[in-house]
């Protein structure tokens, strides 16, 4: 018999004929931009089968550096992983129909460096050697949370300080010997990013010592007289470090500053207190002879006792 008479009698006979399967369309997604050690997330939901289900999915992952790597899920619909590596990674979904058949689809994600964290160190500059003093450290996320915080000082291993989230705010204090000294604070992230930022310290003798002994130059003694001559602008040369380092009094009739650093108590923002009042290193260095001086104490209602005498 001929195969259209066939047909013909199987049509008459009422005998179906089984129809071709259509296969199904595979979707892995959107192709993705994302940090490294960011998340990504894989989303097959979107496949479908025109004559049919879905009855399996199966992703594979290359990695730039042509390594296969396994999503949380290998044959989850919906499933994830965290990119190590910069640059192209390329996710492919393998899906499957209830007739057996099987489509693929790749999805590209892009991976770019992470935003490292970042530090921010302060604290003063220049202190009397064995005061002790307070150093900020403000550390920022950048791609990844915070992990640590450590200090160094010289170069040395002081502190190291656990940290997390989005910011992190971490003060010490520390004293040091007389000279220059460097104080570091270092932040890494989860991931290993890290950043750090430096100062340089000066760390001076007090002026005069302890204050005790003569020396003084000046009425009332007890100081030191420390160079700076009549008609010189600014503060003499033995007054340009530390905050407050003890402007007392400037003797019109010698031309000279007389200091005492255990009768001016150092305060915060470079100020020198003298009495009930307080002079500040700006208002000093602007002094430039003896009448501005003497101006500047009838101002601030300074009297030489109160500059002079404890």
């Amino acid at each position: 018999m001929r195969p259209a008479l066939l047909l013909v009698a199987l049509a008459v006979l009422g005998v179906g004929v089984a129809s071709a399967n259509t296969p199904p369309l595979a979707d892995a997604g959107l192709d993705q931009h994302v940090e490294e050690n960011a998340t990504v997330y894989l989303d097959a939901g979107g496949s479908t089968d025109p004559d049919g289900e879905i009855t399996g999915h199966e992703w594979s992952i290359t990695a730039p550096d042509g390594t296969d790597i396994d999503p949380e899920c290998v044959t989850c619909e919906r499933t994830e992983f965290v990119p190590e590596q910069t640059g192209q990674y390329n996710a492919t979904v393998a899906v499957t129909d209830d007739d057996g058949a099987t489509r693929e689809d790749t999805l590209y994600v892009h991976v770019e460096a992470a935003t490292p964290p970042g530090v921010t160190l302060s604290g003063p500059g220049v202190v009397l050697a064995g005061d002790t003093q307070t150093y900020t450290a403000e550390a920022s996320a950048g791609g990844d949370d915070l992990s640590t915080i450590t200090w160094r000082v010289d170069g040395s291993h002081r502190e190291h300080v656990e940290a997390s989230g989005d910011s992190e705010t971490d003060s010490r204090e520390f004293s040091f010997e007389a000279g220059e000294h460097t104080v570091t604070a270092v932040v890494i992230d989860e991931s290993g990013k890290r950043d750090s930022e430096e100062m340089i310290v000066t760390a001076v003798e007090p002026v005069g010592g302890d204050g005790e002994g003569g020396g003084g130059g000046g009425s009332g003694g007890g100081g030191e007289a420390l160079g700076g001559q009549e008609g010189q602008s600014g503060m003499p040369d033995g007054l340009t470090t530390g905050n407050g380092d003890g402007i007392i009094q400037f003797d019109t009739e010698t031309g000279e500053f007389t200091a005492d650093i255990d009768q001016a108590e150092r305060t915060s923002g470079g100020e020198v207190q003298i009495g009930d009042e307080s002079i500040t290193m700006d208002e000093i260095s602007d002094l430039d002879d003896p009448e501005s001086v003497d101006g500047l104490m009838d101002r601030k209602g300074i009297s030489e006792e109160d500059a002079v005498e404890r």
